[in-house]
């Protein structure tokens, strides 16, 4: 269901915090700290995909994966927009 899009609220909590970091690192042109917001955005990415395989393949609790997987399109775009931040910084 594409109006399906509910995300647990700690989560988003979460991705606000990241985004108003990333923003204010890359208005001080800080790019160790946006390298650093990248790097535990994909450390975060990559224990979802775990989570999703073990989901799917040994629980096949399709339900409670829809969730792991509008996290990870929010996560793949959160890494999308702070990789653009540090290219703009690189420019």
């Amino acid at each position: 269901n594409e109006r399906d899009t509910a995300l647990p609220i700690d989560f988003l909590e979460q991705q606000l915090a990241r985004r108003e970091a990333a923003s204010d690192a890359q208005h001080a042109g800080d790019e160790p700290a946006l390298a650093a917001l990248l790097a535990e955005v994909r450390a975060q990415t990559l224990v979802i995909e775990e989570q999703l395989t073990h989901m799917l393949d040994d629980q096949q609790a399709y339900g409670a994966a829809r969730t792991r997987v509008r996290e990870l399109t929010f996560l793949s775009k959160l890494a999308a927009d702070i990789d653009a931040m540090l290219g703009a910084l690189d420019a």
